[in-house]
This record gives structure tokens, sequence and C-alpha cells, in this order.
């Protein structure tokens, strides 16, 4: 789940950006769009962990991971 990961530090980053932005001109309009930017790369962040340790509690289960193919 590479690419949640990658999404998620890409909307803190420009998030980031943008508050400071905002913030040296001081334009609310770009402090709320970093704020709302942040928040959704944290919460892919999160999606990204949530996954990843679904994925690691049915390889304990199941065993191995499987194909997604039922013989």
């Amino acid at each position: 789940m590479f690419i949640l990961s990658l999404i998620g530090a890409v909307g803190i980053i420009a998030g980031g950006l943008a508050v400071w932005a905002g913030y040296n001109e001081q334009d609310v309009f770009w402090m709320a769009i970093g704020i709302s930017s942040a928040i959704s790369g944290i919460v892919f962040l999160a999606l990204d962990k949530g996954l990843t340790l679904l994925r690691e509690i049915r390889d304990a289960l199941v065993g191995e991971h499987t194909s997604g193919v039922e013989e």
C-alpha cells in the first residue's frame, strides 16, 4: 500500500505549504485549504496503516499470502 502512504505524505506536505503561504499572505482561504489538505493526508496515512494491519492479521490467520484465486 505504498501509494496510500505516498498520497498521505504529499497531502501533508502540500497542506503545510498552503498553511505557510496563507499565514504569510494573511489569507484565511489558503490556510483553510492547507488545514483540510493536511487532515486528508493524515486520513490517508491512517487508512494505509489500517489496511496493512488487516493484511497482517489475515496472513497470520490463513498462513501465507494467497493470490486471491480460490481452488
